[in-house]
């Protein structure tokens, strides 16, 4: 299978939604996953997460697969801060854990100041196969205030395929 990613920066409406207040006390544990049918999604509460490949037999396509998800994740950059996603820093909070909704893992809704970042990750249909064997991970950052901030958004995808760490790929 494939493994994708992809940044997108736009505008939506999320509101804030009480978080839980007894989260994981590890970033590395495994808060859900999510199989499809050639590609699974181990995610931990923080927005980590991990990627397997499912078919022919199971073997990993990120580094701690499966379930152990805490190198592959954002970071983001507010003005002259920078945070991974989910860290807990000055001025920042979870407003919702991340959960399984169908084929995607939604609502890792967490704010960096003014500006709330949403993580999903989905299973889609690749365009080269049409067979569901891509994850698309997207990032929504909406600025919630009356002044312009300048925003990045750099992903890290530890890569680590059939428990090589050096293996060639392509994206």
């Amino acid at each position: 299978g494939n493994c994708v990613a992809e940044g997108v920066c736009h505008a939506g409406g999320h509101g804030p939604v009480d978080p839980d207040p007894n989260p994981p006390t590890s970033n590395q544990q495994v808060g859900m996953s999510l199989a499809g049918e050639y590609l699974g999604i181990d995610v931990s509460w923080d927005g980590r997460f991990t990627i397997g490949a499912l078919k022919p037999s199971p073997w990993d396509l990120l580094y701690g697969w499966p379930g152990y998800p805490w190198s592959t994740g954002a970071t983001i950059r507010v003005d002259s801060d920078v945070a991974h996603f989910g860290e807990d820093i000055n001025d920042s909070e979870f407003l919702q854990y991340p959960y399984a909704a169908g084929h995607s893992i939604s609502g890792a809704v967490w704010r960096m100041g003014p500006i709330v970042i949403t993580q999903t990750l989905r299973i889609v249909a690749s365009s080269t196969t049409g067979a569901p064997d891509v994850i698309k991970a997207q990032y929504d950052l909406v600025n919630t205030d009356t002044e312009p901030h300048d925003t990045g958004l750099r992903r890290l995808l530890d890569t680590e395929i059939n428990a090589y760490d050096g293996a060639p790929f392509r994206v």
